[in-house]
């Protein structure tokens, strides 16, 4: 089986040590690790530098490293992403012909439904709502950085926006829409890889909401699908082209 991989690096050789180390009842050092990971001694011996000061391993003085309780949930968050993002490459594989399509026509509804959503959100939320927006995007804008995808955290704003609409078959009506063969990760993954941004985005929505401009948040909601959908045709045209 071809082994799986990310195109973010940091989060490849994390994955790598982690597995290894996953592996072992005691702690590890560099020197044993760089025999197994594909990588030299002295970048593994950074990278576990690094992985110890964000609490994801723990130092037992001149015997090595473990993993902490904060690295096991990580290394689990790592996993996961590794599975959603090989999930998604099978889903919008260039020899799926009826991917684009299917995005599009998922776009085109999202693009009607989610301005009516956020006109009703914003006129109906709540201001500790505002705060739950807030942090989601905070969040989001985390995960994305360490090269995460950030799709459940999309899922989950787009989401609580049609909750907060007050509008509960809108809100039945997106979840499902973004819900099915994971089209929320399909169109998270294909956004990592561009250089549109998300994250900006909603930033950009949420100063809409807090305003109680619902007309430019709306209009702020369809420029967003809109790049998405840009994202979506430049995506599959690349890999016809070999782009990535």
């Amino acid at each position: 089986m071809e082994k799986p991989y990310w195109r973010n690096t940091d989060n490849q050789l994390e994955y790598d040590i982690l597995t290894e180390m996953d592996k072992f009842d005691g702690p590890i050092g560099a020197s044993a690790l760089s025999h197994k990971v594909n990588s030299s001694q002295a970048t593994i011996g950074r990278k576990l530098n690094e992985l110890e000061h964000r609490q994801v391993l723990l130092k037992l003085s001149n015997k090595g490293r473990i993993i902490t309780e904060v690295g096991r949930k990580y290394y689990d968050k790592l996993k996961k992403d590794l599975t959603s993002e090989e999930t998604v490459r099978q889903l919008l594989d260039a020899s799926n012909k009826g991917a684009p399509q299917r995005l599009f026509d998922i776009l085109a509804v999202r693009r009607m439904l989610e301005k009516e959503i956020i006109i009703l959100a914003t006129r109906n939320i709540r201001e500790k709502e505002l705060k739950e927006l807030e942090n989601m995007i905070e969040l989001q804008a985390k995960q994305v950085a360490q090269g995460f995808l950030g799709d459940e955290e999309d899922l989950l704003f787009h989401r609580s926006l049609a909750a907060f609409s007050r509008n509960e078959v809108l809100e039945q009506i997106i979840t499902l829409i973004l819900t099915q063969n994971k089209a929320y990760s399909g169109f998270s993954y294909i956004r990592k890889n561009l250089p549109s941004s998300v994250v900006t985005d909603h930033k950009q929505i949420l100063q809409a909401i807090r305003e109680g401009d619902e007309v430019f948040a709306g209009e702020l909601m369809v420029k967003h699908i809109d790049n998405i959908l840009d994202d979506v045709e430049r995506y599959f045209h690349c890999q016809q082209i070999k782009c990535f």
